[in-house]
């Protein structure tokens, strides 16, 4: 039936075609029976197949396999299976530690950037990474510090107002001091004023000093936008935050705090500034104390009621700020501006 001997057939009178493998009691078994088994023998494999011929007899096919070739490839084929099995577990080992890599890279970095917000650190921000649940985190994390610089910037900034509003009762009480030069105490009077004033300035200087970004002090007057683009932090009108400002802006602001008490003196007062750009290279701040000052001292050596104006011009080069008031003026303005002599010899 083949050249291997492999295959055989067992007719029912006995016959046998091909090569028999099988047991005899296996044959008679599997024609009794009529049941397809198989069994091992020392030689290989056995399968028999009944079949049920006419007139109801049955002849059994028999199939052999020998024991070299059962186990041909069967040693390569658990190599290669094992060699499988190492390389996934491997590769799954892999995986799992770049994953857990990065969850791990992004939730330190999220828990330093929390502590340095804690410890004062206004500029930490944090790059969002890792799963789509700690990319959600990290950016609620930097809308949160933007949220928290910028009021920190509003309160330092309410500060300020406040004591630029206290600027105007205690000019009045500057005043009133004056009038009491005679008076007992007058000279009690004024210094206490003198060293408020000191007081407010100071005041006003440390809200619109940059944000400490540190337990031990430093600076980070800028926040970030919510899409993480920086941006400046809530600061006056007319300030870039760079040291930069608006003169027309500023003086404007500085004028319409003072033409309260101007009011209440029956004080005209008149500005005009220029249509043209007037920036120059000089805070904020700073430009509103010598607006402050300037403004004060008329209110200060000037009778009330006596009128005074504003005006800020762009030249070529330069933008010129100039305070005018009604008053008297100065007797003799070379003495005035003479420096004084020392005894001392200095």
């Amino acid at each position: 039936l083949d050249p291997g001997g492999r295959l055989g057939v067992h007719l029912p009178d006995g016959g046998v075609i091909g090569t028999q493998h099988a047991p005899p009691g296996a044959l008679e078994r599997a024609g009794r029976e009529r049941e397809t088994f198989a069994l091992d023998t020392a030689d290989g494999w056995v399968h028999l197949q009944p079949v049920i011929l006419a007139q109801d007899r049955v002849a059994v096919v028999e199939s052999f396999v020998p024991r070299s070739a059962l186990n041909r490839g069967v040693t390569l084929s658990w190599v290669v299976m094992s060699l499988l099995a190492v390389g996934l577990v491997a590769g799954s080992v892999l995986v799992a530690d770049r994953l857990g890599a990065r969850v791990v890279r992004s939730s330190r970095s999220l828990s330093r950037a929390s502590n340095a917000l804690g410890e004062g650190d206004l500029e930490i921000r944090v790059e969002p990474a890792g799963p789509p649940e700690l990319k959600e985190a990290g950016r609620a994390f930097n809308s949160m510090a933007d949220r928290v610089v910028q009021l920190l910037a509003m309160e330092r900034e309410l500060v300020a107002d406040l004591s630029h509003r206290l600027r105007t009762p205690l000019t009045a009480l500057r005043l009133e001091a004056e009038r009491m030069a005679a008076a007992p105490g007058a000279e009690r009077l004024g210094a206490a004023v003198t060293q408020l004033e000191t007081e407010l300035d100071s005041i006003i200087s440390a809200a619109r000093s940059p944000l400490a970004v540190s337990s031990l002090g430093g600076a980070a007057d800028r926040a970030r936008a919510p899409d993480g683009a920086p941006a400046a932090a809530a600061g006056p009108a007319g300030d870039d935050r760079n040291g930069r400002c608006e003169v027309s802006e500023v003086v404007g602001a500085r004028v319409e705090f003072w033409a309260v008490l101007a009011a209440q003196q029956d004080r005209r007062c008149t500005l005009w500034v220029s249509a043209e750009p007037t920036t120059v290279t000089l805070p904020y701040d700073d430009l509103a104390a010598v607006v402050d000052a300037l403004i004060g001292n008329v209110f200060q050596h000037t009778e009330q009621g006596t009128a005074f104006g504003v005006r800020v011009e762009r030249t070529a080069q330069s933008v010129v700020l100039t305070v005018d008031d009604a008053g008297p003026g100065i007797a003799d303005p070379d003495l005035a501006m003479a420096r004084g002599v020392s005894v001392g010899g200095s």
